[in-house]
């Protein structure tokens, strides 16, 4: 299965391990990760985070990395509380419909994925015809969180995991179509991974985890 580094984390946790990474895509740089971005409509005010306090915040959903687990951490590691800085946050339902929020006024900021100019929501949104070019702006990045990974059933037979892996990583050059239905044809490959670097998503959850039951407790 292919899943969000959260949504891997979350497995890994849930299964007590019984899920591991095989591999992951490499952008259209060859670098592999991507960002938490916070978006704002381009003719707003607000040019940092500070200019969002008491203003009203949309994530996308509570598995996403870069839509909830990553800024929800980052806001609080720089000393900002969510839940008492925004005037009001709420869940979307995905990254497009967060933009289109912002559009509609209905919020005044979000939280999506961004890997890099040429690759991010509101680019991938635009080229569908969802929305207007040019109409948000980007306001704070996160640092580069590991990649979205292929991964597999530990319990597994080792020939067979062995052989799912060198599909994958033969994959961008023994079927280029299917590489590019895949990646909207904008990455370069793939490149194997481990455990350790999704280390850092576990974390955030379990801190994400922790701040909740605080608030409920508090």
């Amino acid at each position: 299965a292919r899943f969000g580094p959260a949504a891997y984390a979350q497995a890994c946790l849930i299964t007590g391990g019984k899920v591991e990474p095989i591999v992951v895509e490499t952008d259209s740089d060859g670098f592999v990760g991507y960002h938490a971005v916070v978006v704002v409509k381009a003719e707003s005010p607000y040019t940092s985070l500070d200019d969002l306090q008491g203003k009203s915040f949309a994530y996308a959903d509570p598995n996403s990395t870069s839509g909830f687990v990553a800024p929800s951490f980052f806001l609080r590691e720089d000393g900002i509380d969510p839940g008492a800085f925004f005037g009001r946050t709420g869940f979307s339902g995905s990254h497009e419909n967060s933009i289109i929020a912002i559009l509609n006024g209905t919020y005044d900021a979000a939280a999506t994925w961004w890997t890099n100019e040429e690759r991010n929501n509101v680019v991938r949104m635009e080229g569908k015809g969802m929305i207007p070019k040019g109409q948000t702006r980007v306001i704070w990045k996160s640092p580069r969180l590991p990649g979205s990974p292929w991964a597999i059933h530990t319990d597994l037979p080792a020939p067979l995991k062995a052989d799912v892996r060198a599909a994958l990583l033969a994959l961008p050059t023994a079927d280029p179509q299917a590489w590019k239905d895949l990646t909207d044809g904008k990455n370069q490959g793939v490149q194997e991974v481990t455990q350790a670097d999704y280390e850092s998503i576990v974390r955030m959850i379990k801190d994400n985890q922790r701040a909740r039951r605080d608030a409920k407790s508090n």
